[in-house]
């Protein structure tokens, strides 16, 4: 009889327990779900149709870094800077070796300077090297590059020390470096910034879905 009641009681304990942690396992769960429809929505609205096989997985992926860069945003930096045609990197799978690149190469998929890609670079593809020609490594640096820029920009608009669109500033920093932002307090003028810029958003709707470009 007492070892019944005994049964009963861690029962009715470990009921309560569960009972205490449902509706934390429910917040948890619809969480993991809106986090999972937001990628889900950047990858809808991008239009791969128009993208090289071996960037398509690594341009998303870029894209998902910070909520300022999307999809269709890195996709026309890459349109910018190589057209996809740099080093035939479009036929390269980011699984088979790529040659040693010099450092004056890594321009080559993305545009960053050796420097910068240095610092943003990791082995993304996972296949043992961090190479500027292999479209994971040289794409996602690109990502967190772009979202570093952003994250600079919206402290010098919070500090009121840069005016404008942030995206905008953004892409400017990016060819003219922060810096530049910061002592033009805003968009740099005089070194080909502002037609970058125009030059990348022209060419974003290119990757939206439903653009019908």
């Amino acid at each position: 009889m007492a070892g019944d009641l005994r049964k009963l009681a861690l029962w009715s304990a470990g009921g309560a327990l569960a009972l205490c942690l449902l509706p934390l396992v429910m917040m948890v769960g619809v969480s993991g779900s809106k986090l999972n429809d937001g990628d889900d929505q950047r990858q809808q609205a991008f239009d791969t149709s128009k993208v090289p096989p071996a960037y398509v997985k690594w341009v998303i992926r870029a894209g998902s870094v910070c909520d300022v860069v999307l999809p269709s945003v890195v996709a026309a930096q890459l349109d910018t800077e190589t057209g996809w045609s740099a080093g035939s990197a479009g036929s390269v799978s980011s699984a088979e070796p790529v040659p040693d690149a010099s450092p004056t190469e890594s321009r080559a998929l993305v545009g960053l300077t050796p420097a910068d890609f240095a610092e943003w670079a990791s082995d993304d593809d996972g296949n043992g090297r961090i190479s500027p020609l292999d479209p994971g490594d040289a794409v996602m640096a690109l990502g967190r590059f772009d979202c570093a820029l952003a994250d600079g920009v919206e402290r010098l608009k919070e500090k009121q020390s840069a005016e404008g669109d942030l995206l905008e500033l953004t892409l400017a920093a990016y060819h003219s470096g922060l810096d530049a932002v910061q002592r033009q307090r805003g968009m740099p003028a005089g070194d080909g910034a502002r037609e970058y810029v125009s030059g990348v958003q022209k060419l974003i709707p290119r990757y939206q879905t439903g653009s019908g470009s």
